[in-house]
C-alpha cells in the first residue's frame, strides 16, 4: 500500500492537472463540473416535476416567482452537489479498504 501511495505522489507531482479554461479551485470541483456537464439533460421525472413546480410559482407575482425559483434551484445544485462528493468519498472509502 506503501508502495502505491509513493507512485501515485510521484506521479501527481510529475503530471499536474491541467484544468483548462474550467474555473475550478479543486479536482473535486473539476470532476462534479464534468459530471454535471454530462448531466444537463433532465429525464422525463425531473422535467415533469419542473413543470409542476412551474404550475405552483405561475400563481404568485413576477418577483415572488422568481425568488423562489432560484432558492429552490440552489437548493437542489447544492444537494445535488454535495451527494457527489460523498458518493466521491464513499469511492475512496472502498479503494482504501480494498488496497
Amino acid at each position: 500500500m506503501i508502495q502505491l501511495k509513493e507512485k501515485l505522489t510521484k506521479y501527481i507531482t510529475e503530471h499536474p492537472i491541467d484544468f483548462g479554461t474550467s474555473d475550478a479551485d479543486s479536482t473535486l470541483d473539476f470532476l462534479y463540473g464534468a459530471y454535471a456537464e454530462a448531466h444537463e439533460n433532465d429525464p422525463p421525472e425531473t422535467k415533469a416535476l419542473f413543470a409542476q413546480l412551474g404550475e405552483y410559482l405561475e400563481k404568485l407575482p413576477l418577483e415572488t416567482n422568481n425568488a423562489m425559483f432560484f432558492i429552490i434551484v440552489k437548493l437542489c445544485t447544492e444537494h445535488e452537489r454535495r451527494a457527489f462528493e460523498e458518493g466521491i468519498r464513499w469511492g475512496v472509502q472502498l479503494a482504501s479498504e480494498l488496497c
